[in-house]
């Protein structure tokens, strides 16, 4: 969740807003003032206004950008989610736009540290918000065939997305993070990066250039986990309560493991309803106004029935060539769906368990 932004004016000096340099930061509001204070105290040409907006620790800097916010520079953040805001095109990719500082005077302040990941007791963090779980998260779907991406993630013991097959995270604990927002470079704020470069030592942080994962299937990987392992958390832990209980423990994972179908549920009980079929058009004419998105999304309900995974996503992510996503309400609908599902499914599931194990203590 985003908090109310921080504005700070560390120095006195021009308000006006091409002067000042935005810059985005998980940051504590202690921590920003040592930061202005330290520049302030060093030799060099005055540092400009600095106008801070503060985030939460997991949160996703882009937010602020595709809402047509002015951000200028990002401090502080850990390089897996700048990696991922470098693989949508929204740093600065040359070489002065991305670093770390190090190992100067003062530096130890703004040592950073991997943030809280206990968001939530299922994943490090809601990957729909959380750039370095939404990597993890699409990561592993793309990997895995069928059910396999979906059931390892909760296989993981609801406590971390990441496994052996998964890059560790980096945790950095000395120095932060410097990076430029893509486009518009900004006078003051190249000025201020540059002065970042000269004060503290500082090296190339190492993001790579782009990601097998298109981020249309970032985004649905992160609306799937999100939904039926977030939204849906307390019914699943409910159900691996009860599992923990089960003698055959392996057949109960198994049914809680399976992913979603597609079509969903919803559109399945229409089909099969003579008197309510004409209702499937209603809704998809309701979702998508696009005439060949629209047409594209009929033919995939009237489809056999089949796992929501990585190829899944795939297809949705790519269908019309991208263009049944821009439809605003599709992703709400998927979100809901899914969410329902996976409520209604690990309490059937919890329900069936605790009938079986009535059934053996007799």
């Amino acid at each position: 969740m985003i908090l109310l932004p921080a504005v700070i004016l560390s120095l006195s000096g021009c308000s006006d807003d091409r002067s000042q340099v935005v810059i985005a930061t998980p940051w504590d509001r202690t921590t920003c003032r040592q930061f202005t204070a330290l520049l302030a105290q060093a030799s060099g040409d005055p540092i400009p206004v600095i106008r801070w907006v503060r985030l939460d620790p997991w949160d996703d800097p882009a937010r602020l950008i595709e809402a047509d916010h002015t951000v200028h520079l990002l401090l502080g953040w850990p390089t897996a989610t700048l990696a991922e805001l470098n693989d949508r095109g929204r740093l600065d990719r040359s070489e002065a736009g991305t670093f770390r500082c190090v190992g100067t005077e003062g530096s130890e302040r703004f040592r950073f540290t991997s943030p809280d990941t206990s968001a939530t007791a299922i994943l490090p963090g809601d990957p729909r918000i959380d750039p370095v779980a939404r990597r993890q998260v699409a990561s592993r779907l793309a990997r895995g065939a069928g059910r396999t991406g979906y059931a390892s993630l909760i296989e993981s013991g609801l406590s971390s997305v990441h496994s052996a097959e998964d890059p560790a995270p980096v945790r950095e604990s000395e120095g932060f993070s410097v990076a430029s927002i893509a486009t518009p470079v900004h006078p003051e704020a190249r000025a201020f990066r540059d002065r970042l470069r000269k004060q503290w030592n500082h090296e190339p942080l190492a993001l790579g250039r782009g990601s097998p994962v298109t981020p249309s299937v970032r985004t649905l990987s992160a609306e799937l986990i999100g939904a039926t392992l977030v939204d849906a958390e307390t019914e699943l832990h409910r159900a691996r309560e009860i599992l923990r209980q089960w003698p055959d423990a392996d057949d109960g994972r198994s049914l809680l493991v399976e992913p979603p179908l597609w079509p969903p549920d919803s559109i399945r009980r229409l089909a099969n309803d003579p008197t309510r079929r004409s209702m499937i058009e209603t809704l998809a004419a309701a979702l998508v106004d696009d005439p060949e998105s629209r047409a594209w999304l009929l033919d995939s309900w009237q489809a056999p029935p089949r796992p929501v995974d990585g190829a899944l996503l795939d297809a949705l992510a790519t269908a019309n060539e991208g263009r049944l996503l821009r439809s605003t309400r599709v992703l709400p609908w998927l979100r809901a769906e899914w969410t329902a599902w996976a409520r209604q499914r690990y309490a059937q599931i919890a329900r069936e368990l605790d009938v079986g194990a009535e059934e053996t203590a007799r």
